[in-house]
């Protein structure tokens, strides 16, 4: 699991910069609320290393943000919200211990309109960088 910190941080920057309504999703029973795209993130952490001997530690892994719109109408509205929205998201990284290094291309899920929602995820690869105390 992904720290809180990690965690707390990419959730806000998201719910400040998407262009589409961000829903923490979870384990919460929060919905969309009639918006038709919306966003949210689950978190995959990769690695939790010791980069010096100070206690210095480095957390890394992906923010998986999954962008949700209705089904059967295409990819064009959902995709271009996914990517402003990212586009934004990279632009807004500051704390100094957090980096967003990069996102990947789009993955999509799709059973056209007999799904209950046409979903596209783009993971940003994120660094954490610590001390433990």
């Amino acid at each position: 699991m992904s720290s809180r910190h990690v965690r707390d941080t990419i959730r806000g920057w998201a719910a400040e910069v998407f262009t589409v309504p961000f829903i923490d999703t979870i384990n919460s029973s929060a919905s969309p609320n009639g918006s038709t795209i919306w966003a949210s993130v689950q978190f995959d952490p990769e690695s939790d290393s010791k980069i010096s001997y100070c206690d210095d530690m480095e957390e890394s892994g992906m923010a998986d943000f999954i962008f949700c719109g209705p089904p059967g109408q295409g990819d064009d509205e959902v995709l271009a919200a996914a990517e402003a929205s990212i586009d934004a998201l990279l632009a807004r990284q500051d704390a100094a211990d957090i980096a967003l290094l990069y996102a990947h291309a789009p993955e999509e899920f799709s059973a056209g309109s007999a799904d209950h929602f046409y979903r596209v995820n783009i993971g940003v690869e994120y660094r954490h960088y610590y001390r433990r105390s």
